[in-house]
């Protein structure tokens, strides 16, 4: 597998390279949506949790669920202290069962 595609495969790996993006351009993007808090989300492409961490600090939502097809992703998002306040599952956002 091409180095750089690993990274879309491992938890670490992302976080190292891409997980200070993700929160900086999040918290960017909730900002701007203005979103009240208490909604239910789906974080369709999750990664390795870096947005839903952000979307659980900034928008204090009733519940998360979140899905990527990349079973490392999931594992490293699980291991993370968000992990007890989101539903993180391997699936396809492009699944009907979603």
């Amino acid at each position: 597998m091409n180095d750089v595609l690993k990274i879309f495969t491992n938890g670490a790996a992302y976080e190292r390279m891409m997980g200070q993006w993700s929160r900086l351009t999040g918290t960017k993007f909730l900002a701007w949506l203005d979103m009240p808090k208490g909604l239910h989300w789906l974080d369709a492409g999750c990664g390795n949790g870096a947005f839903t961490e952000t979307l659980l600090e900034i928008c204090a939502p009733e519940s998360i669920d979140a899905v990527d097809p990349a079973p490392a992703q999931i594992a490293y998002a699980k291991s993370q202290k968000a992990a007890a306040q989101v539903r993180y599952q391997v699936a396809d956002a492009q699944s009907p069962a979603i």
